[in-house]
């Protein structure tokens, strides 16, 4: 008899949020990717997009659990929304790496006590790296519920993130930063590359101290309160854009404030040094000099 082993051809795939929570971890030579409790084996190009326009309420959690796990996800034109169930849009789990690779316009919004895209740091975590290699102009929105970030930190977890690319608008939930820790969590963010808009609590970044902020408190901060910027944020090549104009306009608009001041409290004070210098005049050197003089002429005769 003869034996003839076949090899499993490789998989790549095309997954639809709509059809149920995703769940990917590494495989012996690509992704496991489990939907509906069907899970397929060595998928090596794992793609997650949308069938339909309409936001999804399905999650997709990447668990690469072993230190050595590397998980490669693409993520295109994927709507989830799971702001009502407390739950995270797009969670990353494990002690390995994951790599995220935006292809198209992406949103994520979490429900409360979740990050929009998650990934909570702790001792044993790998790196979770966002990217745009194709440079097709991938983008993504990521909003955190309440004590969330927009991509990082959920609750009173810390946070890393890596981005190299893509278009990236984050959005952090009440006591939330916009990329970075969630509450009383601080952010390890490393940018090199991309476009980066970090809101923190919905706000405009032009309009806060530190678009990386994390609002670390123990108390409900007043409208407009910054805390410390979350620590460990290396800024590697590229900065963001958008706080600079609002800082220019603002020193530009204080600096014409503080010139007419200036010109304001210098009218008023003109008029009474002039009367000074004036009745400063009979009392000028000029007068009291004669007077040794005529002491001197005196002790003379």
């Amino acid at each position: 008899a003869m034996l003839i082993t076949l090899a499993a051809p490789a998989f790549a795939g095309t997954w639809y949020i709509e059809d149920g929570d995703i769940t990917i971890s590494a495989g012996e030579s690509g992704n496991n990717v489990t939907q509906n409790e069907n899970t397929t084996k060595n998928d090596t190009d794992t793609i997650i997009t949308n069938r339909e326009e309409g936001a999804s309420s399905h999650t997709v959690t990447i668990d690469a659990k072993d230190k050595d796990d590397k998980v490669e996800v693409t993520l295109k034109d994927v709507n989830i929304d799971t702001s009502k169930q407390s739950k995270a849009a797009v969670s990353v789990t494990g002690s390995g790496d994951t790599t995220i690779e935006l292809d198209g316009d992406n949103k994520l919004k979490s429900g409360s006590a979740h990050a929009g895209l998650e990934h909570n740091k702790t001792d044993t975590s790998g790196e979770l790296t966002i990217q745009d290699n194709n440079k097709d102009g991938g983008s993504l929105k990521a909003t955190g519920g309440q004590f969330g970030a927009g991509i990082g930190g959920a609750g009173v977890n810390d946070a890393q993130v890596k981005i190299t690319g893509g278009k990236i608008t984050a959005t952090g939930g009440e006591f939330g930063a916009g990329i970075g820790g969630g509450f009383k969590g601080s952010g390890d963010v490393t940018i090199t590359g991309g476009e980066m808009v970090a809101i923190i609590q919905g706000r405009d970044p032009a309009l806060v101290e530190d678009a990386y902020a994390s609002t670390h408190s123990r108390q409900r901060p007043l409208p407009g309160d910054i805390e410390p910027p979350a620590r460990n944020i290396h800024m590697v090549s590229e900065s963001i854009p958008a706080p600079a104009p609002q800082e220019e306009d603002q020193n530009g608009q204080s600096g014409q404030q503080d010139g007419q001041n200036d010109q304001s409290s210098e009218t008023p004070a003109d008029q009474p040094q002039a009367d000074a210098q004036a009745d400063a005049q009979p009392e000028t050197p000029a007068e009291s000099q004669p007077a040794p003089e005529e002491k001197s002429g005196e002790d003379g005769q």
